[in-house]
């Protein structure tokens, strides 16, 4: 079980995903506006797995245990209004 928490004060929030992949894939998709931070743990040992940050520039920057060295960044998602 792997566990997902979005920390944006007053609105933090918590979810559960069985597969690894699949929460990693709803954290991202936690990343709505600048200020957003989401990471993933691994429940039984308590391992972060991953992290991402909206950051104030619009971009995403992604780090992941398995690649402990870098930080990826990547351009934020365009929002039709």
């Amino acid at each position: 079980m792997f566990k997902i928490e979005k920390t944006r004060p007053p609105e933090a929030d918590a979810w559960q995903d069985l597969e690894r992949d699949g929460a990693i894939a709803k954290a991202r998709a936690a990343l709505q506006v600048p200020g957003d931070t989401v990471t993933v743990t691994d429940s039984s040992s308590g391992e972060t797995l991953w992290m991402g940050v909206f950051g104030r520039d619009g971009r995403r920057h992604e780090w992941s245990s398995q690649e402990p060295q870098q930080v990826q960044i990547s351009p934020a998602f365009a929002v039709a209004a």
